[in-house]
């Protein structure tokens, strides 16, 4: 087996794949429906999904290692219980020996002349034979019946029946043990004690077993309820990677197209001012080239000026509109860049709680979290309970069994004292029997004549017997020697016919004695002078009419016919012809018959002539056996005497008997509920074992499952630093761009500064222009100082947006 093990996982079929598929969020986020196919091509260019293969091939190697493992823990379990099971049928075999040497102890106390006692026995026997061959058919059945068992879960028995039966099999093998030790010998005490012993050990191994099984369900409940616990974690950290990762590339897409915007603003306000300045210059540029027409009319500078004025006005609203769109545009960035901020320097968590999408999800967790727990403090408040019923369950069930036994206790009391009132009062009536027996042999004592002459009557009867016999025999003897068959037959029949005549006529005389013995209980009242008449004239009357029948039952037997039947005379005179030859027949048989008897008669005289001389021996003979049995006699009534006491012992010796066939009943009755509770133990073994394997399955599950989730655990850990790094990235990416904006935002001041310095020089300009090439006029002049109100007013408009 050690050779072969290692050759073991290459010839092994390979276990499926497992899939880990994350569970997916509740919610996505709002963003995703816009950019799943940027999401998509993420994940699937993902660094973090690249180790999970590793991963599976891992997971199945260690899965298919814990699968060897365990069949190698499964075999070893195999053999142990396949000795246990070998000791368990060895303490069953010394069971049956002690058992049968009882009986055969038993059945020597008892004494072969008691015939009930023995087809008793025989019967027992039978049946213990019948059981013996159902114990063997149930052991071969045995490995067909583990194997179904194995199949199909059985439902397994509470620990207070378990208790409950095993308490009342103690108390009641406690019970036969005291007593059947006073009828065993001290040989079968040992092995009786050494048996019990073995089974009080195997009592104390499987409470053991149930402890065990006990601690191993709740360790089981335990890491059932941290899985659950860890797979809820897990579940939870998925879904917070998932929408930090869809968060980080939402911010990534929203920060690149910030970035273009800020860009294109940027770029806009500093081509359209110069665009603005290039227009606004050329007309005071092509005041001094057109002289002429300046010079034909007075109206054009006054136009001119007015369209100056306008296109400044413009140009300032313009560049004010700008301005207050970028002050509007800046001031978004900067509270965006300070939420940025604090939502880097925070934790995750704060960061994806403020999603909407986030929110109802937590809040329902939240509420399935609290809800659990308080199911969860239910369960265990059940469990409690459960487990107070069960203790109280116990000790009730302990007094209920001390109840019956007390009770049971009672009744053995009450019919141990019935028995000994019954023996009391058999022993009674063995007394009154004796002192009947002795007055019996009292009063036939004073008679001793009357014996005597019983028995020279009874010799006397027997005598005459064998003369008729001999006589008999002799009359056969002669017919036989006759030559003549009818005579022989007829003979026979003779005697036979003698003997059938005297039974009928016996039973019609007692047939009459019983109808006379009813007429004189019917009679009794009447007068004793009419009760005597009537009684004889009925006896008169019926010894009539039964020798009518007599003589009715004659006629018919010789003449062949009924007297009281009405035939014709010819049948009658035919039938009596018919008579009349066969008595004529044998008549002259009879004739030569006798001529033959004649000739023997000498004989037969001859014969009784020695019998008589045989019959004087006998006479004396008799006398002798007649004084032998007067000595007989002395020595029956000394025998009656000592009958009456052996009477008294067999007496007490049939009590004796009955005691033991009680106690055989007994025994066989607790040998059988002893076998049907052996029998139950064995399937609640079998039960229990097979529990057992299922939670040591279901516990390599677990762990499997758990060694599975801690380094799923420990890979999300990793991811979770990774993402941590990245939102660091991000935070100084983020940094980099306030940095590059705030450039961006003074460059854009500085060139407005420039410009309002440019418009500043170009008004200057064009004011030494206005003056060196035209006159003072009032006009002018309110026109000039309003222009100048209107530009303070500006500049300090400005001043104050800056």
């Amino acid at each position: 087996m050690a050779a072969r093990e290692p050759e073991e996982p290459s010839s092994a079929p390979r276990p499926p794949k497992k899939r880990f598929v994350p569970s997916s969020s509740s919610s996505s986020s709002p963003t995703r429906s816009v950019d799943e196919d940027n999401d998509s091509s993420e994940d699937a260019a993902d660094p973090l999904m690249e180790p999970f293969e590793d991963f599976r091939r891992d997971a199945i190697f260690r899965q298919w290692k814990e699968y060897m493992r365990f069949g190698k823990r499964y075999k070893k379990r195999k053999l142990s219980t396949e000795n246990r099971q070998q000791t368990n049928e060895a303490s069953l075999n010394i069971w049956e020996s002690q058992f049968q040497q009882l009986r055969k102890a038993l059945h020597d106390l008892v004494s072969d002349d008691h015939a009930e006692s023995l087809k008793a026995v025989k019967h027992q026997r039978d049946e213990n034979n019948s059981y013996q061959s159902m114990l063997d058919s149930i052991t071969e059945h045995a490995p067909s019946m583990t194997m179904a068992m194995k199949k199909s879960k059985s439902t397994p028995i509470t620990d207070s029946e378990i208790t409950r039966s095993a308490q009342s099999f103690k108390s009641k093998r406690q019970l036969i043990a005291e007593k059947i030790k006073p009828l065993l010998d001290p040989s079968l005490q040992n092995e009786y004690q050494d048996a019990l012993s073995q089974w009080q050990s195997g009592e104390k191994m499987f409470n053991k077993t149930k402890d065990n099984l006990e601690l191993h369900t709740i360790k089981y409940l335990v890491l059932a309820e941290e899985l659950q616990l860890m797979t809820r974690k897990l579940e939870v950290l998925e879904t917070l990677t998932r929408e930090t990762r869809l968060e980080l590339a939402n911010a990534e897409h929203r920060l690149v197209s910030k970035k273009a915007k800020i860009s294109e603003s940027s770029s806009s306000p500093t081509q359209v001012p110069g665009n603005d300045s290039i227009d606004s210059h050329p007309p005071p540029l092509s005041s001094p080239n057109e002289p002429s027409e300046k010079t034909v009319t007075e109206i054009t500078p006054l136009e001119q000026e007015e369209n100056t004025l306008v296109q400044v006005r413009r140009t300032l609203g313009r560049q004010l509109k700008d301005i207050e769109e970028m002050k509007e545009e800046r001031i978004d960035l900067k509270q965006k860049i300070i939420q940025e901020e604090i939502d880097l320097i925070s934790l995750p968590a704060s960061r994806i709680d403020k999603f909407s999408t986030v929110y109802v999800p937590e809040d329902k967790l939240r509420d399935y979290r609290q809800e659990s727990d308080r199911l969860l403090m239910e369960c265990r408040r059940i469990r409690q309970d459960r487990e107070n019923l069960k203790r109280s369950r116990r000790a009730y069930m302990q007094e209920r069994d001390i109840d019956q036994l007390e009770t049971i206790q009672g009744l053995q009391n009450k019919l141990h004292s019935l028995d000994r009132e019954l023996n009391e009062v058999r022993g009674q009536r063995d007394a009154l029997q004796i002192i009947i027996d002795e007055v019996k042999h009292v009063g036939t004592a004073g008679r001793a004549s009357l014996p005597e002459l019983e028995l020279i009557a009874q010799t006397r009867r027997d005598r005459a017997s064998i003369l008729e016999t001999e006589l008999l025999q002799l009359h056969k003897k002669c017919a036989a020697l006759s030559g003549n068959r009818p005579f022989y037959e007829m003979a026979m029949a003779i005697d036979d016919n003698n003997e059938i005549t005297i039974k009928p006529i016996q039973h019609e005389l007692r047939t009459l004695e019983e109808t006379i013995k009813e007429l004189r209980t019917q009679l009794a009242g009447q007068a004793e002078a009419d009760q005597q008449h009537t009684l004889d004239h009925d006896i008169e009357k019926m010894l009539e009419t039964s020798h009518l029948k007599r003589k009715v039952d004659e006629f018919q037997e010789k003449y062949g016919f009924h007297v009281t039947r009405s035939e014709d005379d010819n049948d009658v005179v035919g039938k009596l012809k018919e008579t009349l030859d066969s008595i004529e027949v044998k008549i002259n048989d009879t004739q030569k018959t006798l001529k033959n008897l004649e000739s023997g008669e000498i004989e037969s005289s001859s014969v009784v002539a020695e019998a008589f001389k045989g019959s004087v021996m006998l006479d004396e003979q008799n006398m002798t056996k007649i004084m032998a049995l007067v000595k007989m006699e002395n020595d029956l009534s000394r025998v009656r005497t000592e009958r009456g006491k052996y009477h008294q012992v067999f007496n007490n010796l049939n009590k004796a008997k009955d005691a033991s066939k009680m106690v055989v009943n007994a025994l066989n009755v607790q040998k059988d509920k002893e076998i049907a509770y052996m029998k139950e133990l064995i399937e609640h073994r079998k039960n229990m074992k097979d529990q057992i394997n299922n939670l040591d399955r279901e516990i390599t599950q677990s762990n499997m499952a758990l060694e599975i989730y801690q380094t799923k655990k420990d890979e999300f850990d990793e991811t979770l630093k990774d993402l941590k790094e990245r939102s660091h990235l991000v935070k100084d990416k983020a940094v980099e761009l306030e940095k590059a904006i705030m450039e961006k935002i003074r460059l854009t001041e500085q060139g407005a500064h420039e410009r309002l310095r440019i418009e500043e020089n170009s008004e200057l300009l064009r004011r030494r222009i206005e003056a060196t090439t035209q006159e003072e006029r009032p006009a002018e002049t309110e026109l000039r100082n309003q222009r100048d109100e209107f530009r303070v007013s500006c500049y300090f408009f400005l001043g104050l947006n800056r």
